[in-house]
């Protein structure tokens, strides 16, 4: 997620989406370059961080009804 404040609004990032945010942006190196509606640029380098997959491991049945299991 990045986000953007300052300079005079209507902002032109080449999203196209008029938000103050940025979602679903790749994981490695994107530049971003901001204008503002004065002709105001910005622009800078930004690492997006791959995160790790969601997993489960070591789950166990846990008994919580007599004779009943909840993860099986």
């Amino acid at each position: 997620e990045v986000s953007f404040t300052g300079g005079v609004y209507v902002y032109s990032d080449g999203f196209e989406n008029g938000e103050r945010t940025i979602f679903g942006l790749p994981a490695g190196n994107v530049q971003i370059k901001l204008e503002d509606n004065c002709g105001n640029m910005v622009e800078t380098n930004v690492e997006i961080k791959q995160l790790e997959e969601l997993a489960i491991t070591n789950a166990e049945p846990i008994d919580i009804c007599f004779g009943g299991f909840s993860s099986s």
